[in-house]
Order: structure tokens, then C-alpha cells, then sequence
């Protein structure tokens, strides 16, 4: 049968060096801690491997040590808790029936290609500067549209530029079209 020690500082106000002890049965424990001279009073709770004659023992502290105490506990229980989801495989593993086939062959890669990020930094080098080509009228309505802070219909663009939905779609066709021939054509 499990054993379990309460051990209750005889002053709660005394320093570690000088400190006494009293040991209480477990009903006398519960007693104490919830009456008026156990409130406000912290205990440490060490279980397993206490290396005493107990597998269990309820060890009262100063408010400083038993934060810090539950501190590292959770701390422990933390990494405890990450290291079971944690499995480390090799990638140059061969996969069976993959005749000579490693396991990072059979990993796809996600990430852009080298290849493909230069070919957006010169699409946005081109982006930009065909809207410098754009007139301010041109400018004001991609602005009014893409760059307000917030979606607009083209009714509501046209409505805020004196415009009406209708000339406001041809106008933002014309500027596409332009911008496209820019990006698509030129080199």
C-alpha cells in the first residue's frame, strides 16, 4: 500500500536552516489545510522517486519555492508532452518496393523554385513599372479599387470617381488591356 507523508512547518514564519517540522496522518492534513492557521499556507506535492521511505509526500513551502517548484513541473509535463509527439525519421531511408528509391525522393517539395521567385521579382519589376506608365486618371482608379483598404464594387468606384458603373468597367478594361500589352509584350 502506498505510504504518504504530510510534513507542516510547527512555525510557518521560520527560515529554512532553523526550521521544525510536524507529521500529520492524512486526516489530520485535510483538517489543517482547511482550517484558519492552514489558509494561505503552500505545499509541495513529490511523488515516485522521493527516495525516502514514501511513495508519496505533501511538503509545505514559502510562496517564492512553490511557484518556482510548480514552475518546473509544468515545465517538465511541457517538454514531457512535446517529446511524445516528436518522431524523427531518417530521409535517406530506401522505401521498400521503390527499387533503390529513398524516402526524400517521395517528398514533395512545396516551397517555390528558385527559378520561379526570379520570375516573380521580374513580374513585379514589370508591374511596376508599367503603373508609372499609367496617366493619373488611369492611377486614381486601380488606387480606388485595389489599394483603398477595403472592397469596392466597381459601382461604388465609379459612384465616388463622378462616373457610372458602366464607363468605370470600360475605362478599368482599357487600363488591363494597356497594363497586360506592358507586362506581356515588351522586354
Amino acid at each position: 500500500m502506498a505510504k504518504t507523508i504530510y510534513l507542516v512547518k510547527k512555525n510557518p514564519e521560520s527560515k529554512k536552516e532553523n526550521t521544525e517540522w510536524m507529521q500529520m496522518s492524512g486526516e489530520e492534513f485535510y483538517r489543517f489545510t482547511h482550517s484558519e492557521e492552514g489558509r494561505g499556507r503552500y505545499f509541495i506535492h513529490l511523488t515516485d522517486d522521493v527516495g525516502y521511505e514514501a511513495d508519496e509526500i505533501y511538503i509545505e513551502a514559502g510562496y517564492e519555492e512553490y511557484q518556482d517548484w510548480y514552475k518546473e513541473a509544468r515545465r517538465h509535463r511541457y517538454l514531457a508532452d512535446c517529446a511524445k509527439d516528436t518522431t524523427i525519421i531518417s530521409s535517406d531511408v530506401p522505401v521498400t518496393g521503390g527499387e533503390g528509391l529513398l524516402l526524400i525522393d517521395t517528398i514533395q517539395d512545396d516551397g517555390f523554385s528558385t527559378e520561379e521567385v526570379i520570375a516573380r521579382k521580374e513580374m513585379l519589376k514589370k508591374l511596376y513599372e508599367a503603373m508609372a506608365s499609367l496617366s493619373s486618371d488611369e492611377m486614381t482608379i486601380i488606387q480606388t479599387l485595389y489599394f483603398s483598404g477595403r472592397i469596392v464594387t466597381e459601382a461604388e468606384a465609379g459612384k465616388s470617381l463622378g462616373m457610372s458603373q458602366q464607363a468605370f468597367h470600360y475605362r478599368k478594361k482599357k487600363i488591363f488591356s494597356k497594363l497586360a500589352k506592358f507586362l506581356f509584350v515588351k522586354s
